[in-house]
């Protein structure tokens, strides 16, 4: 008789685990596109792949570990330049386009970037899996 509460415990705790199922890679990736949309402007890169490797829980957050390669569709001279026209005019705005192509690296339109082991933490919302930034 002891053995019936434990085991309806132990479904109760499966039957939980199982009604969130972790997030899809593509769900992920039109997420990571609409960030760096927000992020860089549209038109500056594309996500062309995103894998999930993993999944773990550390500290009370869920994360994923991701694969993404990436197109960049615009060169770095012609997004600065684009940046420029856009939000320049200030010295300091300036300033921080110019810090900003310091950190990216040079790039050419069509060049492939691939990243490898990006972690990256996920909220359950209402609405799903979302990434948290």
């Amino acid at each position: 008789m002891k053995t019936l509460p434990i085991t309806i415990l132990a479904i109760a705790i499966f039957l939980t685990a199982c009604s969130q199922p972790p997030p899809k890679a593509q769900d992920l990736l039109v997420q990571m596109q609409k960030i760096s949309n927000q992020n860089n402007g549209e038109g500056f890169l594309e996500i062309i792949d995103l894998s999930v490797s993993d999944f773990y829980e550390k500290d009370g957050g869920y994360y994923a570990i991701l694969d993404v390669k990436m197109q960049y569709l615009i060169s770095k001279s012609n997004h600065i330049k684009r940046l420029k026209e856009k939000n320049g005019g200030s010295m300091l705005n300036d300033m921080k386009i110019d810090m900003l192509s310091a950190q990216l690296g040079n790039f050419e339109k069509g060049e492939i970037k691939e990243m490898k082991g990006e972690h990256v933490r996920l909220i359950k919302s209402e609405n799903g899996w979302i990434i948290d930034l």
